[in-house]
């Protein structure tokens, strides 16, 4: 790029010239031809679109994820449930057992 600059005024008139040039690595698009062009957005633009199939299949794959975890995490709740109810069966059939245990005269043997 070339450039040219001028000032005037109060009797302190001066004029510049300036060339520029670009450094570094010039982009592969500054050396396409407008079919080259069109083609590189045909392929851009395919790419684009498998991109948006290839995601709309993982959001349905996350949402299977989610429904699955959502069955597990009930599952484990009547789980947890259940084993607390074991729980304090076991418990309260051991009061029971000790309460035997001492009317019969053995010690407590039962580890808690």
């Amino acid at each position: 790029m070339i450039s040219l600059q001028g000032s005037f005024g109060n009797n302190e008139n001066m004029l510049g010239v300036g060339v520029s040039k670009q450094l570094g690595k010039v982009s592969e698009i500054d050396s396409m031809s407008e079919d080259q062009l069109k083609d590189k957005i045909e392929v851009l633009n395919e790419s684009n679109e498998a991109l948006k199939e290839s995601n709309e299949s993982l959001k349905g794959e996350v949402s299977a994820v989610k429904e699955q975890n959502q069955e597990l995490s009930e599952k484990n709740s009547l789980l947890e449930a259940s084993l607390s109810e074991v729980k304090d069966a076991y418990n309260a059939l051991m009061a029971k057992v000790d309460g035997l245990m001492a009317k019969i005269g053995f010690s407590d043997t039962a580890e808690k």
